[in-house]
């Protein structure tokens, strides 16, 4: 079935006659069914095929991602990550967990492609320094290369 299908069959129970409370707006489901569309199409996966069954394969280790020591902010720990909304991007900030208080040691962040064909494990692409250890960090739900 489309998944408007399985919206409306989920929402027409009990309670979700308009006015109602519990049932699934119309502008949630057109949300879900744009991100799903969009999911159709991404090639954040390409070249992965879904096992919909469970598996006896082992989960295996793509990437060891790690900040080079010499970088500015190497040899601090990972202390928050995000991915990027295309599926692509992994952005991580470092900052020292084991200070009380706010960490005011100047740290980073950075930001891997994982589509790139030579992924620098040691190297992100992209490396921002900050004034403090960076805890969290987030990218724009639609806009795939913004950061905060």
């Amino acid at each position: 079935g489309s998944v408007t299908g399985f919206f409306s069959a989920s929402a027409g129970g009990a309670g979700a006659e308009a006015g109602a409370g519990g049932g699934i707006s119309e502008a949630v489901i057109l949300e879900v069914e744009r991100a799903l569309s969009h999911n159709m199409t991404s090639r954040a996966l390409a070249g992965y095929e879904a096992q919909l069954e469970d598996s006896d394969a082992a989960t295996c280790l793509l990437y060891s991602l790690a900040l080079d020591p010499a970088a500015a902010g190497g040899g601090i720990p990972a202390a928050g990550v995000a991915w990027n909304c295309s599926g692509n991007m992994l952005a991580v900030g470092f900052a020292r967990l084991d200070v009380q208080g706010t960490d005011m040691e100047p740290s980073c962040a950075g930001v891997w492609n994982l589509q790139r064909v030579f992924v620098k494990r040691d190297r992100p692409d992209y490396l921002l320094p900050c004034s403090s250890g960076v805890v969290s960090l987030a990218f724009h739900p639609r806009h795939p290369a913004v950061l905060a």
